[in-house]
């Protein structure tokens, strides 16, 4: 699974024109959101089948393997932070092994 994290554009051109201090500020948001998202990734969507036919549904026991990459650059040489964060579809099972990490969205309506 793949995602990008970008602030607004607003806070994109403040970076760009910003001082040090404001841009290491707005620098820290999008960690704060990658890291938010993962969090609620690994505890409420990602599971993984085990069993006959897949039956059973799991948490990684170990969390996920994510990767993320910045970048300062659109690929048109503009500034434009951004970050890709790459999921990987691979988590560790209860007995050890590795299996194939489905996620699964629980949304609850209320009226």
């Amino acid at each position: 699974m793949r995602s990008t994290f970008r602030p607004q554009p607003t806070l994109t051109l403040l970076w760009a024109l910003g001082e040090e201090d404001t841009r290491r500020a707005i620098e820290a948001v999008p960690e704060r959101a990658i890291a938010a998202v993962l969090a609620w990734i690994e505890d409420e969507a990602a599971i993984i089948r085990i069993g006959a036919q897949g039956v059973y549904k799991v948490r990684p026991v170990h969390g996920l393997v994510a990767a993320r990459f910045r970048h300062y650059e659109a690929r048109s040489g503009m500034p434009l932070l951004h970050d890709h964060l790459l999921l990987s579809v691979k988590a560790q099972r209860p007995d050890g092994k590795w299996g194939s990490c489905g996620f699964a969205l629980r949304v609850s309506l209320s009226h």
